[in-house]
């Protein structure tokens, strides 16, 4: 489920106002910097971080944010590049990025990492109690299925069209709430998927 730099997801129905949206730099919590996209109403109940597909950062999951923060949820949209890209001068990965070159920085103690980040910046803007869900597309899909047998501090996890892969033994370990979205015609073997 990859976007191009074109395409926007479906407008919810509004619940609040979006009272801040930006770009930011974050600190992971293994201390690297890395890019990543915010967006909120003024009192979010619920936090959200999206796990991106294998590109990275990219406007799509900028105005992902926008809509999650539309509907009432504070949401952060992270990169998983900078450890070898750096961070893009405009804060998103260009449609050309050469993400294979950089998988190596998307393993799954990375990602946790920079997902820790996220989550750190969340709950330091709207308290230490707020509940935080991971939701990812594609290869964010599977880290998100992943990351629900993993010591963050997530209420629930959520993937769309995610690499089994990714997932490892995880599935048999998960202590989150956990949605799959899955499509029959997916390129990834829905067999393995509906295995998990």
């Amino acid at each position: 489920m990859c976007h191009d730099d074109t395409s926007r997801p479906p407008a919810p129905p509004r619940s609040e106002p979006v009272t801040d949206h930006r770009g930011l730099t974050l600190t992971s919590a293994d201390s690297t910097q890395f890019s990543a996209f915010y967006a909120t109403p003024a009192s979010p109940k619920v936090g959200v971080v999206i796990l991106p597909d294998v590109r990275g950062l990219h406007p799509f999951y900028g105005a992902l944010a926008e809509r999650f923060a539309e509907a009432g949820l504070a949401a952060v949209a992270i990169d998983y590049f900078a450890r070898s890209a750096g961070i893009s001068e405009s804060g998103w990965r260009p449609e050309d990025f050469d993400w294979q070159t950089h998988m190596k920085d998307a393993s799954p103690t990375q990602v946790n990492a920079e997902t820790q980040g996220a989550m750190n910046f969340l709950r330091t803007q709207h308290g230490d109690k707020l509940p935080i869900i991971t939701v990812g597309f594609c290869f964010g899909g599977g880290q998100a299925w992943r990351q629900s047998s993993s010591d963050l501090d997530l209420a629930a996890v959520v993937g769309f069209y995610g690499r089994p892969d990714t997932v490892g033994r995880a599935a048999k370990h998960s202590k989150k709430p956990t949605i799959m979205f899955i499509a029959g015609a997916d390129s990834t073997p829905v067999a393995d998927q509906l295995a998990l």
